[in-house]
């Protein structure tokens, strides 16, 4: 069987001296022996475990549990609890971490939708953000919607040209304006618009959202804070 001095024995795992000798430290790798001159000889007994101690470690395992794991008897059912918990632990950091992106990639949006944030604005931004959200999940609904009417439309439309019974199409229609106005009215009911110039934030009335020309985040309307008139953006 091989002998390694501490510097040799690093070197074959790919660790420093340092962390070689603060396992040791730490109980969790210990030399075969001492030469006679007093230095740590390790064999391939100790390299096996270094490599095993360097493994854990890659997979997030703290030396705690590391050591927790080397000293218990039921290595397999330790182990196994222990990666379950830490797969349990990355997958909430990973969680975490992909909110972080997706509210960092909410406020690049408001920044290129030349939405104002200022440091006092700044506060409020995460409440805003989840109102962005909710915004944009309203939109999806509110384009599903408009798809389905033109359905509904274009077979009503059928039907009176091809049975020249346009009673029906008038009687098709009806519901549908009813339903598209009641549509129209819940989303004007769950946006607000900001003033690029005062950076107020207001709800115009129904009349002027309406007939507004408007693109898919913004609409012109007069901001009722100071004297712009222009595009407003759809919060």
């Amino acid at each position: 069987m091989a002998n390694y001095s501490t510097g040799e024995l690093a070197k074959k795992v790919g660790v420093s001296i340092r962390t070689v000798q603060y396992y040791d430290r730490r109980q969790l790798l210990s030399p075969a022996k001492l030469s006679e001159a007093g230095r740590r000889v390790y064999t391939d007994h100790e390299l096996e475990q270094l490599e095993l101690i360097t493994f854990l470690k890659s997979l997030g395992l703290s030396l705690n549990n590391i050591k927790e794991l080397l000293n218990s008897p039921n290595f397999d059912e330790v182990l196994q609890t222990l990666l379950n918990q830490e797969e349990l632990q990355l997958k909430q950091k990973i969680k975490q971490q992909e909110d972080t992106l997706k509210t960092i990639g909410e406020i690049k949006h408001w920044l290129t939708d030349q939405i104002p944030i200022t440091p006092n604005s700044f506060i409020g931004i995460e409440e805003s953000i989840r109102r962005r959200r909710s915004l944009t999940r309203k939109r999806s609904a509110l384009f599903v919607f408009g798809g389905l009417i033109d359905i509904l439309e274009i077979l009503a439309i059928w039907y009176g040209i091809s049975s020249s019974n346009w009673w029906v199409v008038v009687a098709a229609f009806c519901p549908i304006i009813v339903a598209v106005a009641i549509a129209v009215y819940a989303y004007y009911r769950s946006v607000e618009y900001v003033c690029p110039q005062c950076e107020a934030y207001f709800k115009p009335a129904f009349g002027e959202f309406f007939w507004a020309k408007h693109s898919p985040k913004t609409r012109w309307l007069g901001c009722p804070n100071c004297d712009y008139e222009g595009y407003c953006v759809e919060i």
